[in-house]
């Protein structure tokens, strides 16, 4: 089956934890997602989405703000001192950024950043 299949994925997983060594506790995933072949684009690509389990309402949602955050990271887009990133006039880790968004409601602004 490996031969005819149009495309072939390998899923592996890290925990994203916070807390101290015996109090640690589960706030997500990273699940990154390897192409290993592909009949209809260039293999071997590899992409990151940060699972993240939401406190509210104990729900798993995929994290879209993080995976923006850090595209324009990557990008330029967003100034970048050191292991903090420059938001709002304030110094911010990623996770942070992408939380304020979330609970803003402003991808939109994230989704400007990235056009401009």
């Amino acid at each position: 089956m490996e031969f005819y299949a149009t495309a072939r994925f390998s899923l592996t997983r890290t925990a994203i934890t916070k807390g101290a060594e015996k109090e640690k506790e589960m706030i997500g995933q990273d699940i990154t997602i390897n192409c290993i072949k592909t009949k209809l684009t260039a293999p071997f690509r590899k992409c990151t989405l940060r699972l993240s389990f939401d406190e509210d309402t104990g729900m798993a949602r995929f994290n879209f703000a993080y995976s923006l955050v850090e595209v324009l990271a990557k990008s330029g887009k967003i100034e970048k001192d050191g292991t903090r990133f420059l938001w709002d006039g304030l110094k911010l880790f990623k996770s942070e950024i992408a939380d304020r968004v979330y609970k803003a409601g402003e991808y939109q602004r994230l989704v400007d950043l990235l056009k401009s």
